[in-house]
This record gives C-alpha cells, sequence and structure tokens, in this order.
C-alpha cells in the first residue's frame, strides 16, 4: 500500500511551454556574463602560473606563507567564475519567466 500519491499539477504542460522549439537562447547580457566567467577563471590561472614560486635558493626551501599570493590569485578566480556564471544562470531563468508570463497573459 503507498501513502503516496502524484499530484497533478500540469507540470509537464509548464514545462513544454518552458523549453519551447526555441531551446534556451540567452540575453545579452547573460552572455555578457558568461564571458567575464571565462575571463576571470582565465585571469586567476595566469595568475596563479606567474605568482607560483620557482626553484628556491640553494639549501633553503620555501614556506607555505609564500604560496598564499598565486593559491589566492586562482581561490579568487574560481568564485568569480561561479558568481557570473550564477548571475547569468538567473538571468536567463528570469527570462524564460517573463516570456512565459507574457505568452500566458495573451491567452
Amino acid at each position: 500500500m503507498s501513502y503516496v500519491q502524484p499530484l497533478n499539477t500540469g507540470a509537464t504542460r509548464e514545462r513544454r511551454i518552458a523549453y519551447s522549439s526555441e531551446g534556451l537562447c540567452y540575453s545579452s547580457l547573460s552572455k555578457l556574463f558568461f564571458v567575464l566567467a571565462a575571463l576571470s577563471i582565465c585571469g586567476g590561472l595566469l595568475l596563479c602560473i606567474e605568482f607560483w614560486l620557482g626553484d628556491s635558493p640553494e639549501g633553503m626551501e620555501w614556506t607555505i606563507h609564500a604560496y598564499i599570493p598565486s593559491l589566492t590569485a586562482i581561490v579568487v578566480g574560481v568564485v568569480q567564475f561561479s558568481i557570473y556564471t550564477a548571475i547569468g544562470q538567473a538571468l536567463s531563468y528570469l527570462k524564460r519567466i517573463a516570456d512565459n508570463t507574457d505568452q500566458n497573459s495573451r491567452k
């Protein structure tokens, strides 16, 4: 005996409207945020490589504190990438909601 019954909310109809034949189309502002995300991850990687230390002097070795700038650069690049990508996806999602609302209000 099952205590859970399927809830018929018309979600399949809503999903068909959300993913129409156009597919996912991103606005120019979303695309700009995706480009910024790509640039920030590339910039973080390049700065990490640039700040990475070379060989230590003879008879010495680098402490963990010497690697902080390079690790900070890559972490900041990844965080910026995540934020810019999330903003771009959120704008795309809001655009689809607005399009669906506009489409349903015309009916």
